[in-house]
């Protein structure tokens, strides 16, 4: 049995006042047995929903962010012939 955990964590100052602290966590599990192969995926654990980031310049900065795909779960069978 194989399990993987993926964490990311991204620190973000959105301005001078406010900074963003953002945790993404994936999770794997796989476990095999003769011909047989089960996967369980989990993506998106924390269910973030959006993910902004800041872009400076000498002048100026510019916030943005993006809308993340909601938490998703995932189940594979395989058999080898």
């Amino acid at each position: 049995m194989d399990i993987r955990l993926f964490l990311n964590h991204y620190h973000n100052d959105i301005n001078r006042d406010k900074s963003v602290d953002t945790f993404f966590a994936d999770i794997s599990l796989c476990w095999k047995t003769g011909k047989w192969q089960l996967t369980a995926d989990a993506t998106n654990l924390f269910n973030k929903k959006e993910y902004r980031y800041t872009q400076y310049s000498t002048t100026e900065s510019y916030t943005s962010w993006i809308t993340l795909r909601p938490r998703e779960f995932l189940v594979k069978v395989r058999y080898t012939f």
